[in-house]
């Protein structure tokens, strides 16, 4: 074999080998707020359904984001293109029978995940056979402001977050002009913020004065959450999460983006 023909040889190798190395690294995966376009069911890839959103955000050992109705978190270890993810925790909300079971799907799907890839703004996250189970796009990361966003826990005052009371919508939208507004469940309130940093500080907090008799304690939580709202002083953002934290650092408030 001439000189020549070694060296293409070589350089042959060294291609196949590029070729057939990670699909990616840590860098590409993490501190992206990836948004799922389509997950496996039944043995087939089926599009994600409008107005439930799930997405991904990993970040140092922990993957978090929405199921589409819950919220949710779990352990994730990485070796090249190779990664193992745990067993999700989520809250226990409850949303209309499609949604929950591609919710369900999504989890069982996130568990059996044993390789990923990361092209452009596309991540693909497959099996330990090589087949296709959850495929993303990247999206871009939100801000306190100008998101609505839908609470998923309350501090009852007991010490507890509690899930928000199944039928009932909490919501918060942070303006620009320094007012946030939003459904405590029941009524509508509004008030003032003010941000420093990741410090916050709201209220005082006006609601509307209607009296709801259903969905059972959505009166009691409305007023848990008003109050909840107003001892937050600490702010933190991870992708589509909203964690209001007290002085104390107990949790006061958690939301997901809409």
């Amino acid at each position: 074999m001439t000189r020549r023909a070694v060296v293409l040889l070589l350089a042959a190798v060294a291609l196949a080998l590029i070729a057939c190395s990670d699909g990616g690294t840590a860098s590409d995966l993490e501190d992206v707020r990836w948004k799922m376009t389509s997950y496996a069911t039944g043995g087939e890839m089926a599009d994600v359904l409008p107005d439930a959103d799930v997405t991904a955000a990993f970040d140092g050992g922990t993957v978090s984001g929405s199921g589409g109705c819950n919220s949710y978190s779990a352990a994730y270890v990485t070796e090249g293109s190779a990664i193992e993810i745990g067993p999700a925790a989520a809250t226990l909300m409850a949303c209309p029978q499609p949604v929950m079971e591609q919710e369900q799907a999504f989890f069982a799907a996130l568990s059996a995940v044993g390789e990923y890839r990361v092209t452009g703004t596309e991540l693909t996250l497959l099996d330990e056979h090589g087949g296709e189970v959850l495929r993303f796009e990247a999206t871009e990361p939100l801000a306190l402001e100008g998101t609505t966003w839908i609470a998923t826990g309350v501090n009852n005052g007991r010490e507890a977050v509690v899930s928000v009371v199944q039928g009932s919508e909490v919501t918060a939208l942070f303006g620009g002009a320094g007012e946030v507004s939003g459904s405590a469940g029941c009524n509508s309130y509004s008030g003032s913020f003010e941000v420093d940093g990741d410090s916050i500080s709201i209220g005082p907090l006006a609601a509307t004065e209607m009296f709801c008799e259903e969905p059972e304690g959505v009166m009691e939580q409305e007023q848990a959450f008003l109050a909840a709202m107003q001892n937050a002083t600490v702010y933190e953002l991870a992708e589509d999460l909203l964690t209001l934290r007290g002085a104390d650092g107990a949790a006061q408030v958690t939301f997901v983006a809409e």
